[in-house]
């Protein structure tokens, strides 16, 4: 959308939220999650069967889970993730993960919406010696957002 364009924000309902799960080689189990939260568009929509051009703003969250033998002291005060980038990190691959599709209906446009996302994890980089506060070894989680339409049909399953 151009930056000149007026917004709007447009109401959604929450069809299916769920996790992604990841298997790390050093017994750690990770879950992502990515959570819709804005959906914005043009003010001045089209007639029906015009395209409406959609932004959407996301919040992901990552949990992890590791084995007591790779655990260490917890830290009341682990580092952000801006000082985490800056530290040695050690790239740990993963198992076979386990996405699945968030499910949205967009509400307020010309002709009903269906949207599917998910989070894919693409790399999970240790970072040596950091530890939160739980004592699992403190983890950079790069990762995409995937949005497609969805067909109308999948709004009745559940």
């Amino acid at each position: 959308m151009a930056s000149d364009e007026l917004l709007a924000e447009f109401p959604f309902q929450i069809i299916r939220e769920v996790w992604s799960s990841y298997e790390l080689e050093d017994g750690t189990a990770l879950r992502s999650r990515t959570i819709l939260t804005k959906v914005l568009g043009p003010r001045l929509l089209p007639e029906k069967g015009g395209q409406v051009k959609l932004g959407f703003s996301f919040n992901q969250i990552n949990v992890v889970t590791s084995p007591p033998d790779i655990k260490g002291t917890p830290n009341p005060t682990p580092k952000p993730v801006p000082e985490l980038q800056h530290l040695p990190t050690e790239e740990i691959d993963f198992k076979e993960p386990r996405e699945a599709w968030n499910l949205y209906r967009v509400t307020g446009l010309p002709e009903p919406t269906a949207l599917k996302t998910k989070v894919v994890v693409t790399a999970v980089l240790k970072v040596q010696g950091e530890y939160d506060q739980e004592g699992n070894p403190m983890f950079i989680i790069n990762s995409a957002t995937l949005v497609v339409p969805a067909k109308p049909k999948e709004l009745q399953s559940p």
